[in-house]
């Protein structure tokens, strides 16, 4: 794990994944189609082809915008921004296809783990 002034990096030990987090406050709302286009532009310029964007909502009201990627260079990458309150984070998750699914389970329990933080 590595603490910097604006974000936090967690890295597998083995290097095959890297979770990325930042959180800021958010000034307004903003639109579903708004943010998917911001998604797959950020994931554009990272020379990554943007395969799906979904969204959804749980009962602590923690909204998440989550676009899924496919990079050439043979990792995964997810992209999410969880909103609750008048509060942002942004989670972008990176890693090898072949150790997608126990990783990605982890990136988004990392999402779910956000649901305290909408009811303080």
């Amino acid at each position: 794990m590595k603490d910097q002034a604006d974000r936090t990096w967690i890295t597998a030990p083995d290097g095959t994944c890297g979770i990325e987090i930042a959180a800021a406050r958010r000034m307004g709302a903003s639109e579903e189609n708004e943010i998917a286009d911001v998604h797959e532009r950020y994931l554009r310029d990272e020379g990554i082809q943007p395969v799906k964007t979904m969204m959804s909502e749980n009962p602590c009201k923690v909204t998440t915008y989550v676009t899924r990627g496919l990079g050439m260079d043979e990792r995964e990458h997810i992209i999410c921004h969880a909103y609750w309150k008048n509060y942002c984070a942004f989670i972008r998750y990176h890693g090898r296809r072949e150790a997608a699914s126990n990783h990605t389970q982890a990136f988004y329990d990392l999402v779910e783990s956000l649901q305290p933080l909408a009811v303080e």
